[in-house]
């Protein structure tokens, strides 16, 4: 996807999401998926009050984020779009919630939805592939209501600098505090807040699939169920003088 324009950028994430949609699935499903799943969804609503509020989750995957809103967070409804068709092929998708979210495929830069209808966007890992993400954020701005806020995920730049001397090339986007205010600014938000998040994903996983392996499966959901405790506690506190792989950040409108 190097080299190319948004909209083929774009239309090359969709290709990629479609083809491994089930993998992708798969990351947020069973035992091993909780903590990923449980974690992320952490992170986004400490900063996402949603209750009772109107909630549009651009980028929703297998619609986890929507699901949670409904379920846990007490929001009045919640609408995720994609640009791929994960959701719509029910690969990992919520089915059973009353009332249930809303699916649609979608361009997030590209939304059709009314102006002012929603309270809350949350976007969770579509600008890992977005350079510029003003074409989202001017959407999310006609779409808000004049006191509505957004939550999105990037990766930390700072982490990527502090742990390999800096990108490496590849298609992934990397996010710099100043890039981020330039542009929310240039769409009319400002941030509000801004965290740095902690995963161990790949020693958690390693270690559950140890125990998986010689059908010690209480002793793997205990060690996820510990891991995810600790985790939260690591976000609490930060490791000094490390950066988190991702950013969360909340944006208001400047105004």
């Amino acid at each position: 996807m190097t080299g190319t324009g948004p909209r083929e950028q774009r239309e090359g994430v969709r290709r990629q999401y479609d083809a491994v949609g089930s993998e992708y699935a798969e990351r947020y499903s069973g035992t091993r998926g909780q903590y990923f799943r449980r974690l992320e969804a952490d992170y986004v609503f400490a900063l996402a009050d949603v209750r009772g509020r109107d909630l549009l989750d651009v980028g929703t995957g297998t619609g986890r984020i929507a699901e949670r809103a409904l379920r846990e967070e007490g929001a009045a409804s919640a609408v995720g779009v994609d640009i791929s068709n994960i959701v719509v092929r029910g690969d990992g998708g919520p089915t059973s919630l009353s009332p249930a979210p809303s699916f649609a495929l979608m361009d997030g830069a590209a939304l059709g939805l009314r102006d002012d209808c929603v309270d809350v966007v949350t976007s969770i890992g579509t600008f890992e592939y977005v350079a510029d993400m003003r074409p989202f954020l001017r959407e999310f701005d006609r779409v808000l209501r004049p006191d509505g806020r957004v939550v999105f995920t990037v990766h930390n730049a700072a982490h990527r600098a502090e742990r390999d001397g800096g990108p490496d090339g590849y298609d992934l986007t990397e996010h710099t505090r100043a890039s981020l205010e330039s542009q929310l600014a240039d769409c009319g938000f400002r941030i509000t807040e801004l965290r740095e998040t902690f995963y161990a994903n790949g020693f958690v996983w390693r270690w559950y699939n140890r125990f998986e392996r010689r059908s010690l499966n209480r002793a793997g959901a205990a060690f996820v169920e510990g891991a995810i405790l600790f985790q939260r506690l690591l976000s609490r506190i930060g490791p000094p003088n490390v950066h988190g792989g991702e950013l969360v950040v909340l944006a208001d409108r400047s105004t």
